[in-house]
């Protein structure tokens, strides 16, 4: 995908690409990735030379990211109708190693203008893993006429002693210009759900060392809260550790927990008390 634009980076990149596919082909035994929610409707990826079209005209990656990254993991391109296009690009914040700054971008698909351009308040930090990709997801988290609520995937991971691969969910609610209102906005609904968390940690002694994971499953319910879906939040949690003393004995928990997420007119309200989530990540706000 986006050949055209990086066949010239393509030489300089073939060693990250390498170990963001050895990570990824690492984790696929013991990471299982679960977002879904129940919308029949299925958002489209946007037309790749139109998408290669638009990154060239408004300049919308920076040299400086292209450096060390592939294209395809710096940015993504959805289809909201056939009027509008949502595109999500991450680039490095100059003067930074590890900061990421996360802009999305409602353009006119016709004109190819950009309506509007949102920038995160919160970066993407390289300061505890590495930061691999965005990515939209393809199901529509709004079952409402006119209604576009929109997932952005990102995904975090880590090699060594202490291994994890993260992948995290964050809605954005896009309003499109209408007869009424002919103002455009991007608003950040829900933030930083861990959709999929798995570890692993080998001290010395055991085999088997300290795995954990976590999985998410987000469900559009029927009902509404300031003319949004309620979403029930699903997730499980295991954790499997071996003592050195006596001879590694194994020991397995296992955590399940649910709650209803209501939107208050600004954001989806997350009890925090009821979310499951790992040590390694409560005190951690860097991961978008």
């Amino acid at each position: 995908m986006l050949t055209s634009i990086s066949k010239s980076f393509k030489n300089h990149h073939f060693n990250s690409v390498v170990q963001i596919v050895a990570t990824s082909l690492l984790f696929s035994l013991i990471l299982i990735f679960n977002t879904t929610a129940n919308a029949g409707t299925k958002y489209l990826a946007c037309n790749t030379q139109q998408f290669e079209n638009i990154l060239k005209k408004f300049h919308l990656i920076s040299t400086e990211t292209l450096k060390n990254n592939e294209l395809a993991n710096r940015a993504d391109c959805l289809r909201i109708d056939e009027k509008y296009l949502l595109i999500a690009t991450a680039n490095i914040i100059p003067a930074t190693e590890s900061q990421h700054r996360i802009d999305l971008y409602l353009i006119d698909a016709k004109n190819l203008n950009i309506l509007i351009k949102y920038t995160n308040p919160q970066t993407a930090s390289e300061e505890n893993g590495a930061f691999a990709s965005i990515q939209f997801d393809h199901v529509a988290f709004s079952n409402q006429p006119e209604q576009f609520v929109i997932g952005l995937r990102s995904h975090y991971y880590n090699m060594g002693e202490h291994s994890f691969d993260l992948k995290n969910l964050n809605l954005f609610r896009i309003q499109l210009p209408n007869k009424s209102n002919q103002n455009a906005s991007i608003h950040w609904v829900l933030k930083n759900i861990h959709t999929a968390y798995s570890s692993s940690w080998r001290p010395s002694g055991c085999e088997i060392g300290e795995t954990e994971e976590i999985k998410s499953i987000l469900v559009l319910q029927n009902t509404l809260s300031h003319n949004m879906q309620d979403i029930l939040l699903k997730q499980s949690r295991t954790y499997e550790f071996a003592d050195a003393e006596p001879k590694c004995k194994t020991t397995k928990e296992s955590q399940k927990s649910q709650q209803i997420l209501k939107f208050n007119g600004t954001q989806y309200m997350i009890n925090a008390k009821k979310i499951l989530t790992s040590e390694d990540l409560k005190n951690d706000s860097g991961f978008f």
